[in-house]
């Protein structure tokens, strides 16, 4: 239990990621899902970010008609966007018997951290696609849900 102790990490003893770390994190996690390397990816935001976005709102594409105009013509929006930062946690749980007797032992860290990269570029396309700030259900994939809107403008 005291091993355990020792090797949990928490921002209220101050072990906190260098900056560094975090960036390379993000980088990986980008680099993983091929949706997040298409979109606009904010870094460093202390309080928030405000930037301009273009809405079309309402459906635009309709079936051709010849010589005939098109009924549904879309008038863009301008509005300004407030990106605030919202802490998330993805956590793990893993067996020092596991730790001892991987193969890759030092590089098992890179492993995990890689994995967890892939995970949380999942989960973010999965709260952009479908991200529900009212949904109520208990599920993993409930509560990531609830995301929506917050780690990402849609």
């Amino acid at each position: 239990m005291q091993l355990i102790q020792k090797a949990v990490i928490t921002t209220a003893d101050g072990a906190l990621q260098p900056a560094q770390s975090v960036d390379q994190f993000i980088s990986f996690t980008v680099d993983q899902t091929q949706l997040l390397q298409q979109v606009r990816t904010e870094r460093g935001i202390v309080n928030s970010l405000e930037i301009n976005a273009i809405d079309l709102g309402d459906p635009v594409l309709a079936k051709a008609v010849e010589a005939t105009a098109p009924t549904n013509v879309g008038k863009p929006s301008f509005p300004k966007v407030t990106l605030k930062p919202v802490e998330a946690i993805a956590a793990f749980d893993l067996s020092f018997s596991w730790l001892r007797k991987n193969v890759r032992r030092e590089s098992a860290n890179e492993d995990i951290n890689r994995e967890y990269a892939r995970r949380i570029g999942k989960d973010m396309m999965l709260v952009g696609m479908q991200g529900d700030t009212t949904n109520v259900g208990t599920t993993a994939t409930d509560k990531a849900l609830r995301f929506s809107k917050v780690l990402l403008y849609s």
